[in-house]
């Protein structure tokens, strides 16, 4: 069975055993823990690297990114100062994104926002209104994980 140098679920670089320059491994693990631990992006679906990134700064690619991310769809994309560095997350994770730090969700099919939910309004019958009301926010919540299928 081969040995994997990279961790199973974050594919973080793992050291080989007598492997020369160990601090350049553990440097690229390092940098990706700092990222990923609790990973927050300046944008999310973006598909052109910025002019002028910043190091430490993140974005959550698109399906289609092109240039320097070519090939990364779907993956946080960080900068440092040695240039670019990828990471494809598990289903399910969740990413804060922007100034006001909305969560993303990554499923199937990519990066995915919580749908909004519009204020009922008028009506005649309270209860319909109530039900529908009720309904659209589980609905919320089940669609970005925060309670589970009925």
């Amino acid at each position: 069975m081969p040995v994997s140098l990279t961790t199973d679920r974050l594919n973080l670089p793992l050291l080989a055993a007598g492997q020369a320059q160990k601090e350049l491994t553990h440097n690229e693990a390092i940098t990706k823990i700092d990222a990923l631990l609790f990973p927050r992006a300046e944008l999310a679906g973006l598909n052109t690297p910025p002019t002028t990134p910043l190091p430490g700064q993140c974005w959550l690619l698109g399906a289609t990114p092109t240039a320097d991310w070519a090939g990364m769809a779907f993956h946080l994309a960080l900068w440092t100062s040695a240039g670019w560095r990828f990471s494809v997350l598990p289903l399910g994770s969740r990413v804060a994104v922007g100034a006001n730090q909305t969560l993303w969700t990554l499923n199937a099919s990519g990066w995915q926002v919580a749908a909004a939910i519009t204020s009922p309004t008028a009506g005649t019958t309270i209860d319909v209104e109530c039900r529908a009301a009720v309904t659209a926010l589980l609905q919320a919540l089940r669609s970005i994980g925060i309670i589970a299928e009925a």
